[in-house]
C-alpha cells in the first residue's frame, strides 16, 4: 500500500490493510523504545515522530542490503538489522535468534557508539529468560542468567540506558536478591540500583 496515496481511512478493508503493512514497523518501534532511555529514543519528541521517522528510514532501505551493510561491520547497520529481525521486517516471521546474533556482533564492534552500546545491552537483558517482554518473571531460574541479565543491566546503566523499560523490569526481580544469599553479586551492580532507585523515587513524588 502507499502511503502517499489519498487513503480512505473510513474503509475497514483499507484499516486492515494497513495495520496488516504496518504491524511490523510498529512492532520496530516497540522494541527500539524498550531499549532506550524512558523508553523514548533522544530523537523521538513524541512517538508520532518515532514512527514517522522509523517508517522513512525502512521504506529508504531494504533488510537484505540492509543486511549486507552489517556484514560488512557497519555498526549502524547492524544495529537496524538486529532491530529488523526482532520485528520481522522484510522477513518470514520475527526472528529473536537472528537478532540476538548481531546485538552480540554489535558489542565486539569498535565503531559501536555508547548509544547503540546502551541499546544492545538492554535488549540482550530480554534473551537471558530472567525477565519476559512484559515485565515478568520469565522462565529462566539459572543464576548463571541471572547475572547475565544484571551484567547487561549495569553496562546498559553506565552507557545511560539505566532508565530503558528493558533495564528497569529487573529491579522488582533482583530485589529479593540483593540483601540475601547472594548479595555480594547483586549488590555489586551500582548504576542499575541507581537508576532503579531513582525510578521508584520519581514514582512516588508523581502520585
Amino acid at each position: 500500500m502507499d502511503l502517499d496515496e489519498d487513503l480512505d481511512l473510513g474503509s475497514e478493508e483499507v484499516l486492515s490493510k494497513l495495520n496488516e503493512e504496518l504491524e511490523p514497523v510498529f512492532r520496530l518501534t516497540a522494541i527500539l523504545s524498550s531499549g532506550c532511555p524512558r523508553g523514548r529514543p533522544p530523537w523521538a519528541k513524541d512517538h508520532t515522530e518515532s514512527l514517522n521517522l522509523w517508517i522513512q528510514k525502512v521504506c529508504s532501505m531494504s533488510t537484505s542490503e540492509c543486511h549486507r551493510l552489517a556484514n560488512a561491520g557497519d555498526p549502524e547497520m547492524i544495529h537496524d538489522f538486529a532491530l529488523r529481525a526482532a520485528a520481522g521486517i522484510e522477513l518470514p516471521s520475527p526472528n529473536s535468534v537472528l537478532a540476538e546474533r548481531y546485538w552480540n556482533l554489535l558489542l565486539n564492534n569498535p565503531q559501536c557508539t555508547v548509544y547503540h552500546l546502551g541499546i544492545a545491552h538492554a535488549q540482550l537483558i530480554l534473551f537471558t529468560g530472567v525477565v519476559t517482554a512484559e515485565g515478568y518473571a520469565g522462565p529462566s531460574s539459572r543464576m548463571d542468567d541471572f547475572k547475565r541479565a544484571g551484567i547487561h543491566a549495569e553496562i546498559a546503566a553506565q552507557a545511560g540506558h539505566g532508565t530503558a523499560p528493558n533495564v528497569l523490569k529487573l529491579g522488582k526481580i533482583f530485589q529479593a536478591y540483593r540483601h540475601g544469599e547472594h548479595k555480594a553479586v547483586f549488590g555489586q551492580w551500582t548504576c542499575f540500583w541507581r537508576a532503579d532507585a531513582s525510578w521508584l523515587h520519581r514514582g512516588r513524588t508523581a502520585t
